[in-house]
């Protein structure tokens, strides 16, 4: 079936509301999602260590590498304030990356709305298909984490910060992909996803309803 047949504006007849995810309002969701960012920062840690030593074979990884910061003629304080900015750069491409995966994967057009040092994507007009729905939903990590890669293959020892951070930063905010991926997953097949920019709305078929 063409990607545009599937991914549409108007609701197919008899399908109705199968549930929602809000995980900015509802207690429950948000605390999971705190946890997780948390469980994430212990995960993502020495995974992308291992990611760094891993690409960089016959090249000894200190581990000062990771962390260490520092732009001539700055300071510590004007190079800390450099990393904020690329952590912030790296957050954002994360949720472009998303409204590039809404358009490309699953053929909607969305909406990118500034949020104090961030932005947020919707596609409130859309209906998306579950299968372009897990791939939005992933898209950021995996192109995100594959660029880092190479990045750190390529980039000499005292600039593996500058790569690493912000890849763990990334990994940090996919712990929110994470729990919507994990709800998404238990819907039916052919379910439909309607996402306003707070709550995650999934439509179902009659006999799936309820």
């Amino acid at each position: 079936m063409p990607r545009m047949a599937e991914t549409t504006r108007e609701l197919p007849a008899g399908y109705g509301e199968f549930a929602t995810f809000d995980s900015r309002t509802n207690p429950l969701n948000r605390r999971v999602s705190y946890i997780l960012h948390f469980a994430s920062a212990i995960f993502f840690v020495p995974l992308f260590a291992a990611v760094t030593a891993a690409v960089r074979p016959g090249r000894p990884l200190d581990p000062v590498n990771l962390w260490a910061v520092s732009v001539p003629g700055l300071g510590i304080i004007g190079a800390l304030a450099l990393m904020f900015f690329a952590v912030v750069l790296v957050i954002n491409l994360h949720m472009l990356l998303h409204a590039a995966a809404i358009r490309y994967i699953g053929g909607a057009l969305p909406q990118i709305t500034p949020r104090r040092i961030t932005v947020s994507v919707s596609a409130p007009e859309w209906l998306l298909p579950k299968k372009a729905m897990i791939m939005v939903t992933v898209a950021p990590f995996f192109v995100i984490s594959a660029v880092g890669a190479i990045l750190l293959s390529m980039v000499s020892a005292p600039l593996i910060a500058w790569i690493f951070v912000p890849l763990v930063a990334n990994g940090i905010t996919t712990a929110g992909d994470v729990l919507t991926l994990s709800w998404i997953i238990v819907t039916p097949a052919d379910a439909l996803f309607r996402y306003d920019g707070s709550a995650l709305i999934a439509y179902a078929p009659p006999h799936k309803q309820g």
